[in-house]
């Protein structure tokens, strides 16, 4: 009986740190969180999943801003990698923005035999997600000028193009949101499969200070019990 209840106390002294640590490191993100105003620096976490369907994916980037209608933020992207058709492909990469309410965000990537590095009518081109394709054609974009800024890797040229058309763009209405889209090939346009997306807020400092004060705490007391 001793032993069981020895082994009872022991179970419930590591639930009680458990529950601690993750009660600090909730505390600490909303902290976190909280002390934010528009316009101030943060960092996002940019995760989620390409599933191309009919053509394989390269040098895809995610555009994005933050913003609203009447104000948004200078243009920023990370790179997120090559996917394989017919296969879904895992990413998770961090970029640079300021703090707001909503979100503009669009892939953008490379599709078929990019070998030369030319722009081929009929061999290869640029794949974007939702509306972007046409509404960039429609305002003078060219694939072949889209094509060489992607498999370039150019990314001032593509902020450069992009500041103007974030209208176009997937809208997440907050900060930290899952959504998914429809990729559609720049020609057509022709539909190649979705991405997922999710965006989330990296703790800053102050949630590593909470939760670390916190778990020592915790993890001293319980040495000073036994």
């Amino acid at each position: 009986m001793r032993k069981f209840l020895k082994q009872l106390r022991k179970g419930l002294r590591a639930a009680c740190v458990t529950a601690a640590l993750a009660t600090c490191w909730n505390v600490g993100q909303s902290v976190a969180h909280a002390g934010y105003d528009i316009g101030d620096p943060v960092t996002i976490q940019f995760s989620g999943s390409i599933s191309p369907v009919e053509n394989n994916l390269s040098h895809v980037f995610l555009i994005y801003c933050t913003g609203t209608s009447s104000w948004r933020s200078a243009m920023n992207l990370v790179e997120i990698g090559d996917f394989m058709a017919g296969q879904t492909g895992i990413f998770s990469v961090t970029g640079q923005a300021v703090y707001n309410y909503e979100l503009y965000c669009l892939v953008a990537g490379v599709y078929g035999d990019i070998s030369g590095g030319e722009y081929i009518e009929g061999v290869n081109g640029v794949t974007f997600s939702e509306s972007g394709s046409w509404i960039w054609s429609s305002v003078g974009v060219t694939e072949e000028t889209m094509f060489d800024y992607l498999v370039n890797d150019n990314e001032a040229a593509l902020m450069g193009l992009a500041h103007d058309q974030y209208y176009s763009y997937e809208y997440f209405w907050q900060l930290e949101q899952t959504r998914t889209c429809d990729l559609y090939d720049f020609s057509g346009p022709v539909a190649n499969g979705s991405a997922q997306i999710t965006t989330t807020i990296v703790p800053e400092p102050i949630t590593i200070l909470l939760f670390g004060s916190g778990g020592a705490i915790v993890l001293c007391r319980k040495r000073k019990s036994e």
